[in-house]
Order: structure tokens, then sequence, then C-alpha cells
């Protein structure tokens, strides 16, 4: 029972730090970071879902590289478009 009780615990912490590094990013990154950090972290889930399964792999890896290029490209043209504007 103990030891069940400290790996609950031991949950319980790491699930506080992650949700702690979370706002940390947050309030840190910028909105084209952020969206980058949030993206990532679908894929990884995604990915762990794939697991073996090469084709889709690599269907997520095209599909992953086409979301960054359009975050980045919006980002930049956001970028021109202020610059511009002043």
């Amino acid at each position: 029972k103990k030891a069940s009780e400290d790996a609950a615990k031991i949950a319980a912490d790491i699930q506080k730090e992650d949700e702690q590094w979370q706002l940390l990013q947050e309030l840190n990154n910028t909105k084209q970071e952020q969206e980058l950090l949030l993206l990532q972290q679908d894929y990884d889930l995604k990915f762990a879902l794939a697991q073996g399964n090469s084709d889709l792999e690599i269907a997520l890896a095209e599909q992953q590289a086409i979301a960054i290029m359009e975050i980045n490209d919006r980002f930049r043209e956001e970028s021109i478009y202020n610059t511009n504007k002043s």
C-alpha cells in the first residue's frame, strides 16, 4: 500500500511540474513559439499512437512539416504587414 501511495504522489508531482512548465512557456513564449509548441505536443501524441506503423509515421511527419510551415508563413506575413504598416 505504501508503494502505491508513493507512486501516486510521484505521478501527481510530475503532473504538477508539467503544468507549471506549460504555464511558464505560455508566459515566456511568443505567440509563434507557443503555437509551435502546442503543435509539437499534439504530434508527439499522434506519433506515439502511430509507433510501429511506418506509413502512418511518414504521413504524420509530412503533415506536421506542412503545419509548421503554415504557422511560420503566417507569422512571417504578419510581421511583414506590420513592418509595412508602420
